[in-house]
């Protein structure tokens, strides 16, 4: 399986450290954020998947250029992770059985109420049977956004490849092309 993250890259830093690839900013915020419990980690099974999770930020955005591409974090440059793991074992919420067994309707996956989201995701977590959970992104269905909380397990199985970012990347181009932005 593959997995792709978008992050502001530091060569040399290490991988769980500010600038690597396996590092987790500061939690609570997000769909599936418990950090009483767990520390998650975002991705995506598109790589055009995890660009527009990244960038996209509205209705109004309709055109994205070179600055965007400019993270904050100094000496960075924003990059893309390319995970590949053939052990994990993922809630797949895009699965109408994995719904029925958790009891969940759709709309409580894609809601943005992340006071709902977050208590389903630690319900999953609770149940010690999954390394993360995949559900459907909210701008494109056939693209899953997923959360490993199972970073131990992930970060010993998973290898992973980095390549910096440009508005000419494919990636980019078809994220760029499926939300109707102009580069």
């Amino acid at each position: 399986m593959q997995l792709f993250r978008v992050f502001p890259w530091i060569e040399r830093s290490a991988p769980t450290e500010l600038g690597g690839p396996l590092f987790i900013p500061t939690q609570g915020f997000g769909r599936i954020d418990n950090p009483d419990y767990y520390d998650a980690l975002y991705m995506a099974d598109h790589a055009a998947g995890a660009i527009a999770e990244t960038f996209h930020v509205g209705p109004w955005q309709s055109r994205w250029s070179p600055p965007m591409l400019r993270p904050r974090l100094p000496g960075a440059v924003t990059a893309l992770a390319t995970f590949s793991i053939d052990a994990i074992t993922l809630c797949d919420l895009d699965e109408p059985r994995e719904l029925v067994t958790q009891a969940l309707p759709p709309s409580h996956v894609i809601t943005r109420d992340r006071e709902r989201t977050q208590a389903w995701a630690l319900s999953l977590w609770g149940q010690h049977r999954y390394h993360g959970v995949r559900w459907w992104s909210y701008h494109e269905g056939r693209w899953g956004s997923l959360g490993i909380w199972d970073l131990e397990h992930f970060s010993r199985r998973a290898k992973y490849e980095i390549e910096p970012l440009t508005l000419q990347h494919p990636a980019v181009q078809e994220a760029a092309d499926v939300l109707s932005i102009q580069l």
